[in-house]
Order: C-alpha cells, then structure tokens, then sequence
C-alpha cells in the first residue's frame, strides 16, 4: 500500500480550516472544540479510511464484466 502524502497533507489541513471555522461560528462551543480538536485530527485517519471503505464496495462489477476476455490483435512484425 503506497501512501499519497500531498493527499494527506490536504486532508489535514482541511481539517483544521473546519475545525476553525467551527470555533469561529460557534462561539458558545469554543472551549469544547479547543480540547478536543487533537482528538479529531487523530481520528481523521481511521475515519477516512472507514468512509473509503465502504465506498469501495457500493457497485461491485458484475460477473458478466469480470468474466469476458477480449482479443487482441497484433501486428508479427511488431517490435518492442
């Protein structure tokens, strides 16, 4: 498994710029979300990789694409 670091980068980043305007636009929740905004940036890992999960698995391809094999054709004279 290869990990796509600007990717994550991005998410994290995202993440915080939410968890900003969270504490911007509720005011009366401040104290709250400054404790417990680490615990969210740890989470976010496990979580998105619950949310890609189970994205995965909405339209599996049927047998009928799976199971055909299409034929190539090809030149002899073909050279690499």
């Amino acid at each position: 498994m290869t990990s796509n670091k600007p990717s994550m980068v991005q998410l994290g980043i995202g993440a915080a710029i939410i968890l900003a305007a969270a504490y911007v636009l509720f005011p009366a929740l401040q104290a709250w979300i400054a404790a417990n905004a680490l615990i969210f940036l740890v989470l976010l890992c496990p979580l998105s990789m619950v949310f890609c999960m189970s994205n995965m698995h909405k339209n599996p391809p049927t047998t009928d694409d799976t199971q055909k094999i299409k034929p190539t054709k090809r030149d002899p004279d073909d050279r690499p």
